[in-house]
């Protein structure tokens, strides 16, 4: 039973491609509560009572739409000022995911990864509200990614590349603790096997 009327109750999503089309609609594996009434969130992607469609651009530049269900829309929450943090998710991999935290405040911009990380077998990602653009002129170090253990990182995002660019590079190890990782063409990066984007959560 959910705690309040106001409560997030539910959420699906799907996937978009590079040219805006939606590709998959896909459920949230569990309610993630029934309202006090005794009422399921509805399913229905098209049905945006109390619900919210919101952009999510992950680490891997993937986009995807989240429909939000509550019981009742919040009318108490604050707008989101840009580079805020706004929700977490969980799961098994970008397309397999519930909400970790409620939404702390309401963004009208695409929601970017702000950070990931992994505890035990499942995947955690922070969206915030709007990202900068990595600077053209700068050495352009886009995220972060420290080491804490064999197969455990954790990517702090920075800004985001621009087009026909991906945030790559190699991967810390027990040694070098914490690299930086810069915007190159993607072709540079997307088939070396020792590049942390190679090994997203997308391969687990």
């Amino acid at each position: 039973m959910c705690s309040s009327y106001e409560s997030l109750c539910g959420m699906n999503y799907r996937f978009v491609t590079e040219d805006g089309d939606p590709v998959e609609l896909l459920n949230s594996k569990s309610d993630i509560c029934k309202c006090q009434n005794n009422v399921t969130c509805s399913s229905d992607w098209f049905n945006l009572t109390n619900a919210i469609v919101q952009t999510l651009l992950t680490g891997n530049d993937l986009q995807l739409e989240a429909r939000i269900t509550f019981c009742q829309l919040p009318t108490n929450q604050e707008p989101c000022k840009f580079g805020d943090p706004v929700l977490t998710t969980k799961g098994h991999g970008q397309f397999s995911f519930e909400l970790a935290s409620p939404m702390n405040c309401k963004c009208n911009r695409p929601l970017f990864a702000q950070s990931a990380w992994r505890v035990g077998l499942y995947d955690y990602i922070t969206y915030g509200c709007g990202q900068p653009r990595c600077k053209r002129r700068d050495i352009r170090f886009c995220a972060r990614v420290t080491y804490h253990g064999p197969g455990d990182y954790r990517d702090t995002y920075l800004c985001r590349c621009r087009q026909n660019e991906s945030c790559g590079g190699d991967l810390p190890n027990q040694v070098v603790k914490e690299v930086s990782h810069t915007c190159l063409p993607q072709k540079n990066w997307e088939s070396d096997e020792n590049n942390l984007n190679w090994h997203s959560f997308l391969s687990k």
